[in-house]
């Protein structure tokens, strides 16, 4: 757990752009990770392992921030100390634990993919390579378990640099109602949407449901087809897309509320 090899990345290689992200780049790039790690799961456990022949716990975490275009440190402490940290989860962000330290090695020693979250924002589950001897798998997150969690942080969302750092892309924001759910996230401020909103988080949706939207408007018809996602998830049908169908639609997974 706590044996990464020792290889860390620099603050450099985490630079974005003088603009925020998207909800739409936001969305893309939890989808991206959470993805990478449920095609890893079974690979062996393997001590400053990075790729497919075997991770340890932060290899995996790096990997599967690359698969989603992002450039984070190589070990467990290396991405607690340069990533950004954020007090409550999100699929798609990191959870830190303080793992089975070396005599002398610094806290946090093990790393993983969150996967499901609860009402307060809490890690339930992630994906991780937990030790020798094991796989990449799911395990449960709970405060009292895993040699106790030290935190949550984000894998910063890739962005393109415009050729002329003054042209950077106007970033509009849509009109929605926001949940006060997990405020202050990667996804800051994922919204609550229903019939009548519009801008870049009904496209967002359009996409994931694999039916683009005709136009960024959250149509009757749109709400129809999150009904019959929802009615095909065991979620509530209601035509709403709250914080488990946004949850299903990411990670594949419910939530645990």
């Amino acid at each position: 757990m706590a044996n990464d090899a020792v290889s860390s990345g620099t603050p450099a290689e985490l630079q974005t752009p003088e603009r925020k992200p998207t909800l739409w780049e936001l969305v893309t790039t939890v989808e991206k990770i959470t993805s990478a790690a449920k095609h890893q799961l079974g690979v062996p456990y393997l001590w400053g392992g990075t790729s497919e022949a075997g991770f340890d716990c932060a290899g995996l975490t790096q990997y599967c921030a690359k698969q989603a275009g992002a450039v984070i440190p190589r070990t467990s402490q290396a991405q607690w100390a340069t990533l950004l940290h954020t007090p409550v989860a999100l699929p798609g962000d990191l959870v830190f634990f303080k793992g089975a330290l070396a005599p002398g090695e610094e806290s946090p020693g093990h790393v993983g993919i969150v996967t499901k979250v609860d009402d307060k924002g809490n890690a339930t589950e992630m994906i991780d390579a937990p030790y020798t001897g094991t796989v990449v798998r799911y395990d449960s997150v709970t405060p009292g378990t895993a040699y106790g969690i030290v935190g949550y942080a984000e894998i910063p969302v890739p962005l393109p640099l415009p050729a002329d750092k003054d042209q950077a892309p106007e970033v509009t924001t849509a009109p929605v109602e926001v949940t006060p759910h997990y405020s202050g996230t990667c996804l800051v401020g994922l919204p609550v949407l229903r019939v009548g909103n519009y801008g870049e988080a009904v496209r967002a949706l359009g996409e994931l449901l694999e039916k683009p939207a005709n136009g960024p408007v959250f149509s009757g018809y749109i709400a129809e087809l999150v009904k019959d996602y929802q009615f095909a998830h065991d979620l509530s049908a209601d035509g709403i897309v709250g914080v488990q169908t946004w949850t299903s639609l990411l990670t594949g997974e419910k939530t645990s509320i």
